[in-house]
């Protein structure tokens, strides 16, 4: 028994292996202690990518990537495992079915077959999680009733009474508002306090907000 296992690690522990085993040690590791009740893996949870058009294009990026791989709304620990167990699963079985009969495990050889089977456990976790987003969805809760007495910020290079829009930021993905001044003039960045809504036009009507308070 103990010679299986010990050869079972001497196959975890070879050449483009590493990265997944340590991952999944690792993994293995916290699962334990939280189940002793040493470590709480409710942590990194949220992920704020609150992304600007007018921004720094990095943050852009950044932001668009998150997204791509699910992790705007999905558990930063729960897509993690995910990857982790794809990760593991696809070195071992490209390693031992394919790659192994091909290419010693030399340092270089290993680099590019982890950065390989990094990719393809990314795209394969991104197809995993794409049904699991539905389930970590926050409640809608910004209707128009509750945007009421609430601040936001001038998004268009102005907003008078006839045109212009707001940005009102959430958790998530800011709000775009169409809103309309009572005559007054605002420029881009101001902003300003939503004091009502027009159901049938679907504008918000605001005014100067007296302290520049974000959301």
């Amino acid at each position: 028994m103990s010679e299986s296992i010990l050869e079972f690690m001497s196959h975890m522990f070879v050449g483009p292996l590493w990265p997944a085993s340590l991952l999944v040690c690792c993994l293995l590791m916290f699962m334990v202690l939280s189940m002793l009740g040493g470590l709480d893996l409710d942590f990194g949870m949220d992920v704020d990518i609150d992304t600007d058009v007018d921004g720094d294009l990095l943050g852009g990026i950044g932001g668009v990537t998150l997204r791509w791989l699910n992790l705007n709304h999905l558990p930063v620990f729960l897509w993690l495992s995910i990857f982790t167990v794809i990760f593991w699963m696809t070195s071992y079985a490209f390693w031992y079915s394919f790659d192994a009969k091909r290419y010693e495990p030399t340092v270089m050889t290993s680099i590019l077959l982890i950065l390989r089977n990094g990719v393809i456990a990314i795209g394969v976790t991104k197809l995993v999680t794409e049904p699991l987003n539905r389930y970590f969805q926050p409640a809608p809760s910004f209707g128009p009733s509750k945007l009421i007495g609430k601040t936001c910020e001038v998004s268009t290079g102005e907003v008078t009474d006839s045109f212009g829009q707001a940005r009102f930021r959430t958790d998530a993905s800011p709000l775009i508002l169409n809103i309309r001044t009572d005559g007054e003039t605002l420029t881009k960045g101001s902003i300003v306090q939503i004091v009502a809504y027009d159901h049938d036009k679907h504008i918000y009507k605001v005014t100067a907000a007296l302290e520049e308070v974000s959301e």
